[in-house]
């Protein structure tokens, strides 16, 4: 199927960033804040998304001001997850994504993982348009990451990362580990939602019916392990004082802790990415419990610190090197020892007083103010016109 009908539009604008993903776009709330912050900043005129098609046709989505979400079908979906299935599979990929970029005349692509990194150079490179390389995590250190594919990872890094004129990364020590091994100029963006928006749902406690006597801690996210969900659920069931423990996000954990003992623990269904940090907002302690059973949790910065930081809540973290460092500096709440146990993460919300609190609370629009979404935007428009200016000269 031809896409060229769909951006035909598209490529009447002469300034245009294209981002390439494996995405279905349905979840793309970091893409679109890059997107908005690009063409607000006067990068660029539009900003045009790559992703995959859930159905058998192309479909399109202008989900912002100067912003189109274009999902391409495969024409080989069907076909088993075979290696060499799935070599085919991005060998249509890269075509289709040439073919927008050529009609497009793009000034900069952006590559969101390492695997969109081939066909993202090859577009850029067809029509002489910069690179950048903006990976949502550690790429080579995933969860789940086997040692094969992980060196696979390096590799396409290695190769095609290289030759990018600028990566974003997620965290501080993650664009040193980019900036060691690609050579290249690396910026951190931390991901800070575009704002507090209210809910268009109840808070938490109306939703777990739980009373103004109790204290609530939260955690948001999806429900997996290295999350420190269950030592969480234990936690709060041996704790001393009146926590309790309501997790929104979905995942194959949900239904073991909702059947956990104690009834201290519940599960809600999860909120729209717009809706998460006002649907948070009356929680006292939000759960940044990580566990560092892959480098890129050790290293991570994760979506929930800032979520619930803009929500006015204060967190209780894994003393990671750089989550540890930014709760400790900016006393924005409380931390414990990675993979300490129930027991210390219980001793520590026994200790918690309504002072210390109220404390954490008072810090956070300080912390914001270091790592707010306009800082993000500003960072993120210096790598761009950086990787721009680069491939100029």
């Amino acid at each position: 199927m031809c896409i060229g009908p769909i951006v035909a539009c598209d490529a009447m604008r002469p300034s245009v960033s294209l981002h390439v993903t494996t995405k279905d776009l349905r979840h793309a709330s970091r893409i679109l804040r890059s997107a908005t912050a690009l063409i607000s900043g006067g990068v660029v005129g539009r900003v045009v998304v790559t992703g995959l098609a859930r159905g058998e046709s192309a479909e399109i989505e202008r989900p912002g001001r100067g912003v189109a979400f274009v999902r391409m079908p495969s024409i080989f979906r069907r076909l088993p997850r075979f290696l060499l299935s799935q070599a085919i599979k991005e060998v249509e990929r890269t075509v289709r994504v040439c073919t927008v970029a050529r009609r497009l005349r793009p000034a900069v692509v952006t590559a969101r993982s390492a695997w969109d990194l081939p066909a993202s150079w090859l577009a850029a490179r067809s029509v002489g348009a910069a690179l950048v390389y903006e990976p949502h995590e550690l790429e080579s250190g995933r969860n789940g990451m086997t040692w094969i594919r992980s060196r696979i990872v390096r590799a396409i890094e290695r190769v095609f990362g290289s030759r990018a004129g600028a990566c974003v990364a997620v965290g501080n020590c993650i664009a040193e580990h980019y900036s060691a091994q690609l050579r290249i100029p690396c910026f951190t963006v931390f991901n800070v939602p575009a704002g507090r928006l209210a809910a268009s749902v109840p808070g938490l406690r109306h939703r777990a019916g739980i009373s103004h006597s109790d204290r609530v801690l939260v955690y948001v996210g999806a429900l997996v392990e290295g999350r420190g969900l269950a030592d969480m659920a234990e936690a709060v069931r041996v704790s001393s004082t009146r926590w309790r423990l309501v997790v929104m996000g979905p995942g194959p954990l949900a239904d073991a802790l909702a059947r956990g003992p104690g009834g201290r623990c519940t599960v809600i269904d999860p909120v729209s990415a717009s809706e998460v940090v006002g649907a948070i907002a009356d929680a006292d302690l939000s759960a940044v419990l990580i566990e560092p059973i892959c480098e890129s949790y050790r290293l991570c910065m994760p979506n929930k610190l800032f979520e619930s930081l803009s929500a006015g809540v204060p967190v209780i973290a894994s003393d990671l090197p750089e989550l540890g460092d930014f709760v400790r500096e900016h006393g924005v709440g409380m931390l414990v020892a990675p993979g300490s146990g129930a027991r210390a993460i219980a001793d520590a919300l026994d200790s918690v007083t309504d002072e210390q609190l109220a404390r954490w609370r008072e810090a956070i629009p300080r912390a914001l103010g270091r790592a707010s979404p306009e800082v993000g935007a500003a960072t993120l428009m210096c790598a761009y016109r950086t990787a721009m200016e680069r491939r100029r000269s």
